[in-house]
């Protein structure tokens, strides 16, 4: 792999971003003044146990989409490094594709985001209504950042970076 811009360093970190944005978030919504009192009740017991599961849930959701991303985000890295030494329309083309596959799959990944009723088997998620009102906005701020990050790296593969 070639020496990477910082434009294509910033992409790549969007997995890493998306993760903490959601852990963060997801870590909110478990505790949001502290951790819960003993529960003398076992109906709060029980309501505290379907939480639980939940948010475990949501940690394995973020994690898993988290790594598909790292995944496409390694790809984007190793076609910048193969395609190097192409005439500039081979270059670009593939990594317009690739770059674009990874938009869709980051915005995918925002709007179907771990603590959406969406990875839940009823639609009575807590989750969505217990995570802080700043989630949803940071991470469409990844999307928006990681979008202007791979226009920025496909501007200067057009503009003949070898």
């Amino acid at each position: 792999m070639g020496k990477l811009t910082p434009a294509l360093l910033c992409a790549l970190a969007a997995p890493v971003l998306y993760l903490v944005v959601n852990l963060v978030a997801i870590q909110a919504a478990a505790h949001p003044a502290g951790p819960p009192p003993a529960v003398e009740d076992p109906s709060n017991d029980w309501m505290l146990g379907s939480l639980e599961r939940e948010l475990a849930s949501a940690r394995v959701w973020a994690f898993s989409i988290a790594f598909v991303l790292a995944a496409e985000a390694a790809f984007l890295g190793a076609v910048d490094g193969w395609l190097n030494r192409r005439p500039s329309v081979a270059r670009i083309v593939p990594r317009a594709v690739v770059g674009v596959g990874y938009l869709l799959t980051l915005a995918l990944a925002i709007e179907a985001n771990p603590t959406s009723s969406l990875w839940e088997l009823n639609d009575d998620s807590a989750l969505d209504r217990l995570v802080p009102a700043w989630h949803f906005p940071a991470l469409v701020a990844v999307g928006v950042v990681t979008l202007v990050a791979v226009a920025g790296w496909l501007v200067g593969v057009g503009r003949g970076r070898s």
